[in-house]
């Protein structure tokens, strides 16, 4: 929770309060694993992993698929914040090149949400 607190106070001295998806970015850039930030569309519930670009969001679904959402379209979006417990998941490490910038995720699969 020390981590979560410290993004948001990053996010507020760079003039990103509210900017939800640099919070995570900055949190998970940081070592950051217990708080989750899930968005839920018809297509289904993904976590947000962080910033691929000015523009775009990138996002995973339950089975580990690393894709982009358009910043606009993450917005219309209903969010939801979620502490998991990492003990036991499968963790996998993936690097997703976005509009030339490599990006390294790791995604805890079949993690416990408390």
């Amino acid at each position: 929770m020390e981590l979560w607190n410290f993004a948001k106070q990053i996010a507020q001295s760079d003039g990103r309060k509210n900017d939800w998806v640099y919070v995570v970015d900055v949190y998970k850039s940081t070592g950051g694993s217990e708080m989750v930030m899930e968005i839920v569309s018809e297509k289904g519930r993904f976590e947000v992993l962080g910033e691929a670009s000015p523009s775009l969001v990138l996002i995973s679904n339950k089975n580990g698929d690393v894709s982009t959402l358009e910043k606009s379209e993450f917005k219309t979006f209903r969010k939801k914040f979620h502490k998991r417990n990492i003990e036991g998941a499968k963790i996998i490490q993936k690097s997703v090149t976005v509009e030339g910038k490599k990006h390294d995720v790791i995604l805890y699969i079949d993690a416990i949400i408390k």
